[in-house]
């Protein structure tokens, strides 16, 4: 078991640091060496913090487009079916 927790401490990217100066420059660093599951649970967390007020839904919706600019063809077929039914 301490194999395993030490294998993943190497592994992870430890816990993004305030950006100073460049916001999205200093967490492309941090993604950069985060795993996926640190990077997924940092983008949950970050999903409530974006609750409400004009900049914030603008930010949603460029997280949005992101996320969806990243899906294969089949993949935003395969959502937009889904989403769609009635």
């Amino acid at each position: 078991m301490l194999i395993l927790a030490a294998a993943l401490d190497d592994l992870s990217g430890g816990a993004p640091a305030p950006a100073f100066v460049d916001a999205q420059g200093e967490a492309a660093i941090w993604a950069e060496a985060a795993s996926s599951v640190e990077l997924e649970a940092c983008f949950l967390a970050c999903l409530p913090k974006l609750e409400a007020g004009p900049l914030i839904r603008n930010a949603k919706k460029r997280l949005f487009m992101a996320l969806w600019d990243s899906f294969s063809e089949g993949d935003r077929a395969a959502f937009l079916k889904r989403v769609c039914r009635k």
